[in-house]
């Protein structure tokens, strides 16, 4: 239950966190660069849908990775994929790679979100493993809720890049 909350308050924080840092990067390229350097709305779109792209294909490739990979693996390497992969928006704005983060960083919430459901069937008995799972998911939607009201921080709307780097991966 605990890793469930803490994956889902830290996850959703920095998911909320994605449009306030692409706001200020994408919408206001520097103007050295030019004006219409940014990725604006259709960027953020493309984002957006990367994202939803590789939890479709974590979905595919979980069944393997379970086959070969204890739980608790998973669940680490996921986790430090997904924070390189948001950690990826404080420091670019190369569009493919953005793109390329994104896509991992679906693919690892996914991991992460079916690997702690699986984790939580294992670990409770049989004659008890309804109640159980209904608290997991009672803990673990209330963390990702929780995770939305507590982000954004106030470093979102700081211009530092190193600001916004360092909240993302102050965050587990």
């Amino acid at each position: 239950m605990l890793r469930a909350s803490l994956a889902g308050v830290a996850g959703c924080a920095r998911l909320r966190f994605r449009p306030y840092l692409l706001r200020q990067r994408l919408d206001r390229a520097p103007a050295a660069r030019g004006p219409r350097d940014g990725l604006g709305r259709i960027g953020f779109g493309a984002l957006t849908a990367s994202f939803g792209a590789g939890s479709l294909a974590g979905v595919q490739v979980l069944p393997r990775l379970r086959q070969k990979f204890s739980l608790d693996i998973l669940i680490a390497v996921a986790t430090i994929l997904f924070a390189a992969g948001l950690g990826t928006l404080a420091v670019t704005l190369n569009p493919i790679l953005l793109c390329t983060a994104m896509l991992a960083a679906g693919v690892a919430w996914i991991t992460i979100l079916s690997s702690l459901n699986v984790a939580a069937q294992m670990t409770t008995a049989f004659w008890v493993r309804a109640r159980a799972l209904a608290f997991y998911l009672l803990v673990s939607q209330g963390a990702i809720t929780g995770g939305s009201v507590l982000s954004p921080s106030p470093t979102v709307r700081s211009r530092s890049r190193f600001a916004r780097f360092t909240w993302v991966l102050s965050h587990p």
